[in-house]
């Protein structure tokens, strides 16, 4: 993930896809991004899940990015910064020689290998 290189929380900016999704992970359940709301359209200004309601207009969009640029700054971007510190350790644990992700990664390989041979 690009946050883990940069060590910055990233800005989401959603659009379609999996975008919105994976913003919505990364700002509410990891902790290590914002995600803009104002600036979605047409069937992405109805209220979401999370009791939001974009507004969409101008006003609301330049006061949105105010506040997530000084959140970023501030106390705020600091936890997020932590939190992708701890994030990227797990994930070099995971990858490690012995790690939980390779080995499952190498059993899944030699899967398809048997599958094709």
């Amino acid at each position: 993930m690009d946050v883990m290189i940069s060590r910055y929380a990233r800005i989401a900016w959603p659009l379609s896809a999996d975008q919105p999704v994976n913003a919505a992970y990364t700002s509410s359940i990891l902790n290590i991004a914002y995600e803009l709301f104002e600036t979605r359209i047409r069937s992405g200004l109805r209220p979401l899940y999370r009791g939001i309601e974009p507004q969409g207009t101008l006003e609301a969009i330049e006061t949105e990015i105010r506040n997530v640029l000084q959140q970023a700054w501030g106390c705020d971007g600091a936890r997020k910064r932590e939190n992708i510190l701890k994030l990227k350790e797990k994930l070099n644990i995971a990858w490690n020689e012995d790690g939980e992700a390779r080995i499952e990664f190498l059993e899944f390989l030699k899967l398809g290998a048997m599958w094709y041979s």
